[in-house]
């Protein structure tokens, strides 16, 4: 999600028109090994900051290392390259106005050698005098020349620049009116996603010892809603306007893991943070907001329901426990499609989210671009491991299941899947586009991706006004 606003909106969002190559960002290919000597495209966001003087804010619950925050800042044909990346934020902030920058990954700014860091001089980039080719980068963008520096605290650094650090919600919550410019890290690499920092907040008060944000190690983590309303309090004051991306970043990753009910929640956390812009954006009346995504992944969709209540599934899966030999169909028994399937009873607390998601007649959902899985169409206790989390291969996380062969395998239902491999894909499945707020009629219809960049662009740039003419 994005938003900006048009005299032109003073604050909106998108990278640069340009397809790029995968795992490439900002760059185009090149003929060197060099992940960060490619020439460069300059981002829109880049462009608003060098021409008008906008601020930027990148918000995502992933490690902010990770594609899509990095994709409007950075430059390198390797989105991999953790350690160098982290660096061209700070170091090159004068080319994107860089203000707000919040999400998981701490791991890439603690120094080598402390407990959570993955900094290695193995991604880590510095342009030397004698290259011609990076000479001009530092001397035509104006940009840092780098060095090799895996023991660096770029935490330190970045509060030498004026950020204020906030490693907690609490933190973030009490940060002072006046602040300007945030980081903010809330765990070594992804965030824990909505279900599991959910469930954390409600078990707080009793047994928080057997959450997953418990055995990850970060208790007090933000939502996305609660992340996008700070980051907007920071950024309102830029008198020059802002540019503001906010990231669901788990909708993607969940659905490769087919985890179906952590995926569901993200998408409800998502939505919760397009409500907090919506607001801003009614209220401030000169802002732009743009909802979409990247892609399409695992071709998810609804096909009905459970036959059965939540405590006969629980007595079916009980009962294939005891089996040696799984013979009767799971599936038969469970998934209902039309007037099959029942009414789902879901009810919201206070605090938004579903009570439970293990519920009567629960909503089901087939996956068309998946890898083989177990499956027993019941909530799972604990995500898949994440390969990215440093402490990963560690007590308590390496009890994690690996893949979704090994999730449920003692009383799901083998369902055989399109690919191989552990994972779902991604598809070529058109994804929603949503404005709100001055041009949003611009956005209609079926469009390009980098036709996107081009409509914002134009706003941006020659304001609403004349583009109604």
């Amino acid at each position: 999600m994005a938003w900006a606003q048009p005299t032109a909106p003073q604050h909106a969002l998108f990278r640069h028109g340009n397809k790029n190559n995968n795992n490439e960002e900002g760059v185009f290919p090149d003929d060197t090994t060099d992940p960060f000597d490619n020439p460069r495209i300059e981002y829109l966001s880049q462009y608003l900051h060098r021409t008008q003087g906008k601020a930027l804010g990148l918000v995502t619950t992933a490690d902010v290392f990770d594609a899509t925050p990095a994709a409007n800042a950075i430059h390198t044909s390797n989105r991999g390259a953790g350690t160098g990346i982290v660096d061209q934020y700070l170091d090159d902030r004068s080319l994107s106005g860089l203000s707000v920058l919040m999400g998981g990954g701490k791991k890439w700014f603690l120094p080598a050698g402390s407990t959570g860091s993955a900094r290695s001089k193995n991604n880590d980039y510095a342009f030397g005098n004698s290259d011609a080719h990076t000479a001009n980068i530092v001397r035509h963008w104006k940009a840092s020349a780098g060095s090799i520096d895996p023991q660096r605290d770029l935490i330190a650094d970045f509060k030498t620049a004026g950020f204020s650090y906030v490693s907690t919600a609490s933190e973030m919550n009490k940060l002072p009116a006046n602040t300007n410019k945030l980081l903010g890290l809330f765990s070594y690499s992804n965030m824990n996603v909505a279900l599991d920092k959910i469930e954390g907040r409600r078990a707080a008060g009793n047994s928080v010892a057997n959450s997953v944000v418990a055995d990850y190690g970060f208790l007090d983590q933000p939502m996305l809603d609660e992340m996008a309303a700070k980051a907007l309090d920071i950024l309102k004051h830029q008198k020059q306007g802002f540019v503001l991306m906010i990231e669901g970043a788990s909708i993607d990753k969940q659905a490769h893991n087919m985890d179906t009910e952590r995926w569901i929640l993200d998408t409800m956390e998502f939505d919760r943070a397009v409500a907090v812009a919506k607001a801003f954006a009614k209220a401030d009346g000169n802002t732009l907001i743009i909802v979409t995504a990247d892609h399409e992944c695992s071709g998810a969709a609804l096909i009905g329901a459970s036959k059965l209540s939540d405590e006969k599934l629980k007595a079916v899966y009980e009962a294939r426990k005891k089996q040696e030999a799984k013979t009767d169909s799971l599936r038969a028994n469970v998934v209902g499609i039309y007037e099959q399937a029942g009414f789902p009873k879901y009810k919201n607390l206070k605090d938004g989210y579903p009570e439970t998601t293990d519920v009567d007649q629960r909503l089901l959902i087939g996956y068309g671009a998946n890898a083989d899985r177990h499956e027993n169409w019941r909530t799972n206790p604990k995500p898949l491991k994440d390969s990215q989390q440093p402490l990963g291969k560690e007590a308590p996380l390496n009890s994690y299941p690996a893949n979704a062969m090994e999730r449920d395998s003692e009383d799901g239902e083998i369902l055989e899947g399109h690919l191989h491999g552990d994972y779902a894909a991604h598809t070529a499945t058109d994804v929603p586009l949503s404005a709100f707020g001055p041009g949003a009629y611009s956005f209609t219809g079926t469009m390009d991706n980098t036709d996107v960049f081009f409509k914002i662009a134009q706003l941006m740039i020659r304001g609403i006004a004349k583009q109604t003419r």
